[in-house]
């Protein structure tokens, strides 16, 4: 009766040691596996960090040009006459007959209003166009 009892406890301590082997095996392979995972993870987040910061790097040189030109051509506008008001004597006759409508006979105050709502809607623009441009990269990975 005792070798039956001794035979049983050995055959329960070899199954249970090959029950937790197996088990330990397949839990450091499942977790090998997700550190794994996590890994690449990590890795394509960094590069889409490195992405995204060059991109806005890009539009922010972009947006630096943008304005460097606005103040460039803004400068260059002392030159021009300033709008006459009828205040100062002349009828609206006289300042709406002017011929032609090219930028060039544009009045200061007008050419300076016209530079700056061009300069903001280029720098939209290129704020957009990086938008576009980081999620057509980031999109592809």
């Amino acid at each position: 009766m005792i070798k039956i009892i001794i035979q049983a406890v050995f055959l329960l301590f070899i199954g249970y040691t090959s029950y937790d082997y197996g088990y330990k095996t397949a839990f450091n392979k499942q977790s090998n596996s997700y550190i794994k995972q996590l890994q690449q993870q990590e890795l394509k987040y960094q590069e889409l960090q490195k992405k995204f910061v060059l991109t806005q790097l890009q539009k922010e040189n972009e947006i630096k040009a943008i304005n460097a030109k606005h103040s460039a051509v803004i400068s260059s506008l002392r030159n021009r006459p300033e709008r006459i008001t009828s205040q100062e004597g002349n009828s609206c006759s006289t300042v709406c007959s002017r011929a032609g409508s090219t930028g060039e006979q544009l009045f200061r105050e007008d050419a300076e209003f016209l530079i700056g709502e061009a300069a903001k809607a280029e720098v939209i623009k290129q704020s957009l166009i990086s938008c576009r441009r980081y999620l057509l990269e980031s999109s592809y990975d």
